[in-house]
């Protein structure tokens, strides 16, 4: 037998967006919610594996509050089949639904309540649950297409008689930390490549009660994958090299408790002590535990009702706006109300029916040898069955119910709530500290010989610690359950609450990669100090080596979701690949940023750079804060997306779609206007971007629909966008933000690679590229008279608002002082180029109207040695694969992403 905790969940699942399917077609999701136990096994040829046992949570009822939900004999696109759950893999399915468009958003608002059940042991509470969701695809019916693609009856029947089967597209895993406590939290679940969607989704869950359960005798388990049920729960075993041997269990030399009492009180040789300690100990562990929940869950629910409930609204609910105090009863008054019961019954000299107070009565004339005869387990089952007979069943109605021979009855009190609150001390967490229950128990010297004869029964007292936990267990079996009704009542905020508490964590979390260094200067284009990215380089491993070893010695406080990532391995033997799953690692896939705000002053006020860590000027504080949104807009923030050379608008796709799921409302061109050449000259990649542009806005924003225009370009993406801004003076009012990555801004003229070099000759020779020629400013004999100094004369950088360049020290296609428009030391010293080199500079940086610009230098963490990590490709590249790194600055800057 053994003493589980019940475990309830709530799967709020608030909507679908696509963001960027390839594939118009019906989709449905498949959700499972699972922890995993891990238990040595040997063979019956005596060698040793280890079995992995994944628990599913069985979803045991849902409702479904979507507009389409309220008339289900009305077809609609977004409700081709309605929701269901599978008993036989313990999942939900949600409606099948037709996608059409781009950025079509599909309501699901299902609310699902799962339940589950965890062994008691150390660490319970911290027990890792996975939510898994699978994504489902099934191209449209080909019969009668162009009819069922205008009418959703149609599409329903079509469906219904096609036999083509759903096809599973993309499976994604997270991994939910603390979830037991008495937690909500966020989940952003979101699938990529082609299948690149978005599902929000909250989770909500906590231990409800505990029970003592009858251990189910496992099968014999044949095969990798076989699943039994246990007291309920659908059980998934899997073995490594299993090779076809019989497995049983390993042998338990302990014995396993019979009663509720040999649980709580029983020692390691088998024997029942009991003391004041041991019993208030074992009273405050269950009962304690339960309370926080309560309290964790009750402040959850008055952050829900009071952001989301008002006045207005209490004639439309049935639930309370704020909950109830908690009801506690402390362990004597429970072992008093059996003193009591004592009392009555001998008064009224009535022979007891129940075993264990028929010997107590009579233990004056009855042989010891008789005493010993009575078994622990008949005194623990005729108190159960006893207490079960006067007291109502407080178990759940939603949950199919088990019988006799699956768990020990646990009891629950029948007494009356206004009588109890009159008579008994009440204990609220405001009221008394966490001790209370300690303090209300007498030591055993204090007692009359009656309370002591009761408090040396060990069934008595453990019935009497249970009691309470159906107390407690009853109070929170009615709080998730008005949780629940909130969630239904108000789903939509609900999940922005709880959206923004998640994003508030992963700023945090993000901020550790993030090494700020504020500048006060009053020229932005000063020279920069030397060998800057020598230093970070440096600084960067360190610093990777010191959150190494803070992780192993402090450890890091888990992220409430986490994503784990299901990668495939080659096993050794016959090289047969395996999917396994693996958490995703921050601290392994996040680069370090080196942030370096640059603010101008006046020259009055300084004479000189002045590097700051803490600052103590609120107003440059508020100026430096990128997490601040200074100002308010209506109308459509658009994101020009720009491809550098030989690229196309593919590269940016994923920049683009981060940007998309954190600004849904916003709208995003990825240009294909230079895709089919690249080698051409700079200026006319520029206008045809320009036209690109007006075209787009005149068919997606017209009028005054726009209101923010916003350019991102990746290595010669960037100078075409700078190319462009002369044709684009009309929207000059609404430019918003300009940021580049990796962009020889200041061309090839130092600190470039040699094998970059060799390379570039190559293809100016051989490819005749004019775009190269441009980049190394070769394309006149006067440096002043080329494309790169003729385009940091115009216009167009002193129009936006925001402002931020982009490298890294690691990449050698785009110099470093280059790509951040500084003047080099280089520069400085050279007497027959330099000149050139800072007047570009300047001609760029002394236009701008900005306060703060931002340098930012990107580390990876790269891994691989490879002929493209030495000649620094692989950093190139990775500003368009990284997608911690899109996610952190999308995440940072959201006076830009705004």
């Amino acid at each position: 037998m053994s003493f589980r905790g019940i475990a309830e969940f709530i799967l709020h699942i608030e909507h679908f967006r696509n963001v960027d399917l390839f594939q118009q077609g019906l989709y449905f999701m498949k959700f499972q919610l699972f922890n995993e136990d891990i238990e040595k096994v040997q063979f019956y040829l005596f060698d040793q594996a280890l079995l992995l046992q994944i628990y599913y949570a069985n979803p045991y009822d849902y409702i479904s509050k979507d507009y389409e939900s309220r008339n289900k004999d009305k077809a609609s696109f977004h409700r081709l089949q309605e929701p269901a759950t599978f008993d036989e893999n313990a999942s939900f399915a949600t409606k099948i639904f037709f996608i059409r468009y781009a950025e079509e958003t599909v309501l699901i608002r299902d609310i699902v309540k799962f339940r589950t059940e965890v062994d008691v042991q150390p660490g319970y509470l911290n027990t890792e649950f996975f939510l898994k969701c699978e994504l489902f695809y099934c191209p449209p019916p080909q019969q009668n297409f162009s009819a069922a693609i205008g009418s959703a009856e149609i599409m329903k029947e079509e469906l219904n008689k096609q036999t083509t089967k759903f096809q599973l597209a993309q499976t994604k895993i997270y991994q939910i930390n603390g979830l037991l406590h008495g937690m909500s939290t966020f989940v952003p679940i979101q699938f990529n490549k082609e299948y690149t969607s978005q599902c929000v989704s909250t989770l909500h869950g906590s231990i409800i009660d505990y029970r003592f359960r009858v251990k189910n005798q496992r099968i014999k388990l044949r095969s990798n994958g076989d699943t039994f049920m246990e007291n309920g729960i659908l059980v998934e075993a899997k073995f490594d090299d299993l090779q076809e041997y019989l497995l049983q269990t390993e042998k338990q030399n302990k014995k396993l408790p019979t009663s509720l009492a040999e649980y709580f009180f029983q020692d390691e040789q088998g024997i029942i002590v009991m003391n004041d300690k041991k019993i208030n100990d074992k009273y405050l562990e269950y009962n304690n535990t339960l309370k926080q929940i309560y309290y964790n869950l009750k402040a959850i629910y008055t952050n829900f009702s009071s952001k989301s409930v008002f006045q207005d609204d209490m004639i439309y609910i049935d639930f309370p706006k704020i909950p109830r105090e908690l009801d506690i009863i402390s362990l004597d008054l429970l072992l008093d109300k059996e003193l009591q019961s004592k009392h009555s019954k001998n008064e009224s000299t009535v022979i007891s029916s129940n075993l264990d107070d028929a010997m107590l009565q009579d233990q004056s004339i009855m042989p010891d040898e008789d005493l010993k005869g009575s078994g622990s387990a008949s005194k623990a089952r005729d108190d159960d069955e006893r207490a079960e007979s006067d007291s109502p069943n407080l178990n759940f109605d939603a949950v199919e119910e088990e019988t006799k021979q699956s768990y020990q009855s646990i009891p629950s009190m029948n007494v009356n709530m206004d009588q109890k609150r009159q008579k008994m001390h009440l204990v609220n967490e405001n009221q008394h500290p966490s001790n209370y229950d300690l303090k209300q128990s007498k030591p055993f010297s204090l007692l009359t010989a009656l309370q002591e004869e009761i408090r040396n029964d060990h069934n008595k007292v453990a019935n009497a610690i249970v009691m309470e936990i159906n107390n407690i267990a009853g109070q929170l079996f009615e709080l998730t359950n008005n949780l629940a009704k909130l969630i239904i009542y108000r789903p939509k905020k609900v999940y922005k609450i709880l959206s923004e508490q998640y994003q508030k964590q992963l700023e945090e979390r993000y901020g550790e990669n993030i090494l700020r260094h504020v500048i006060k200067t009053c020229d932005f284009s000063i020279p920069s100090e030397d060998y800057t990215g020598q230093l970070n380089d440096t600084v960067a491993k360190k610093t990777r080596e010191m959150l190494r070893l803070h992780k192993e010695m402090a450890g890091i406080e888990p992220l409430s979701v986490e994503e784990v990532k299901i990668i495939e391995e080659e096993q050794q033997v016959g090289k047969k690949k395996t999917k396994k799953r693996k958490k995703r690692n921050m601290e392994k896939y996040a680069p370090l940023i080196f942030e370096e705000c640059y603010v101008k002053m006046e020259r009055s006020q300084m004479n000189k750079i002045r590097n700051t860590f803490e600052l103590t000027d609120n107003e440059i504080e508020q100026k430096v804060n990128p997490s601040v949104i200074q100002e308010n807009y209506q109308g459509i923030h658009l994101f020009v997306l720009c491809h550098g050379f030989q690229g196309t608008s593919f590269d940016m796709r994923m920049f683009k779609n981060v940007i998309s799921i954190a600004l849904p409302e916003s709208q995003f061109l990825c240009s294909t206007a230079n895709e089919s050449d690249t080698d051409g000259d700079i200026m006319d990649m520029g206008y045809k971007l320009s036209q690109e542009v007006h075209q787009y806005i005149r068919e997606s924003c017209p009028g005054q629909n726009l209101a923010r225009l916003t350019f991102i370009g990746h290595s010669l993406g960037g100078l075409i966008i700078r190319a462009s801004l002369s044709y684009l003076d009309k929207y000059k009012d609404k430019m918003h933000g300009f940021l580049t990555l990796c962009t020889p801004h200041l061309g090839y003229m130092y600190k470039s690679g040699k094998m970059f070099n060799a390379g570039m000759w190559v293809l100016k020779k051989w490819r005749k590229s004019k775009c190269l020629q441009q980049l190394s400013m070769a394309d006149n004999k006067s440096l002043e008279k080329t494309v790169l100094f003729e385009l940091s004369q115009q216009d167009g950088l002193e129009w936006f608002k925001h402002v931020i360049f982009v490298s890294s020290f690691q990449d050698q296609y785009a110099p470093f002082d280059s790509a951040r428009i500084q003047i080099c030391q280089d520069a400085a010293k050279d007497i027959q180029k330099g000149n050139t080199y800072i007047k570009m500079a300047n001609n760029l940086l002394s236009k701008m109207q900005i306060d703060v610009l931002y340098r930012l230098d990107v580390n990876f963490n790269i891994a691989e040695n490879n002929l493209d990590s030495f000649i620094g490709r692989t950093a190139h590249i990775l500003f368009l694969e990284n997608e911690e790194l899109m996610k952190m600055m999308v995440s940072r800057y959201k006076s830009f992403f705004s």
